[in-house]
């Protein structure tokens, strides 16, 4: 009795395994070590990921200079101006800079989050710089933050990277990746994090990013990496 209960555990552990690969099991874990990740003194840089026309609000600037202001180098945003995807560089700049940010500069133009983030690398890689703390919603921000580990993987530069999240009305309506599905911000962690986004991703049917495997590998070696 005692084997085949020991073969049945076995056999859904596999499973268990099997399934993690297209649902969210790793998704989960891998957000709460993101979400857990910021750092308590100074870094190099901050890096502002884009925000669409449709999803605009005072929590994420606030959140850019209450993090701004406990230390870092400079605040670094994409340098699109182009208003397709948001706001240009111009007008992210002066918002920034009204609200108390004096040392803001652009990463090369970018129009989705893998983009950004091997732009973010390669500026971080040119600057010799060992620590950066991405700016984004806390549901996109695990998105954001698998870019940029597939971003130095493919750069054979690695940093310590840190994440910080407002908090936020998760009912307001805003628009998603791209501009598009204008609904409660609530329902867009469905999109974030659904099946078929891990199915898309595995087929390359979406930029490439990295698993969430990978993220948590990232994190657990994370505060080894020479800064």
């Amino acid at each position: 009795m005692k084997k085949i209960k020991r073969l049945v555990l076995v056999v859904f552990y596999f499973i268990g395994r099997m399934l993690g690969y297209i649902m969210p099991f790793n998704k989960v874990k891998a957000t709460i070590l993101v979400l857990k990740s910021k750092r308590k003194s100074d870094v190099n840089a901050i890096a502002f990921f884009g925000r669409t026309p449709k999803d605009f609000n005072m929590d994420l600037i606030r959140c850019a200079v209450d993090t701004y202001e406990e230390g870092a180098g400079v605040m670094i945003i994409n340098g699109i101006e182009s208003k397709d995807l948001g706001l240009s560089f111009s007008e992210w700049e002066q918002k920034l800079y009204i609200m108390g940010i004096d040392h803001i500069e652009p990463f090369a133009p970018s129009k989705n989050t893998a983009q950004e983030a091997r732009a973010i690398v390669a500026m971080a890689k040119e600057r010799g710089w060992k620590t950066v703390t991405l700016l984004a919603h806390s549901h996109q921000i695990l998105r954001c933050m698998r870019a940029i580990v597939k971003a130095m993987e493919k750069a054979k530069y690695e940093m310590r990277v840190y994440c910080e999240s407002p908090s936020t009305d998760w009912f307001e309506e805003v628009a998603g990746s791209q501009n598009t599905n204008v609904m409660p911000r609530i329902n867009h962690v469905e999109i974030e994090y659904g099946i078929m986004v891990n199915i898309l991703s595995s087929l390359r049917l979406v930029p490439p990013i990295a698993t969430t495997r990978k993220v948590i590998a990232y994190m657990k070696r994370r505060e080894k990496i020479p800064i």
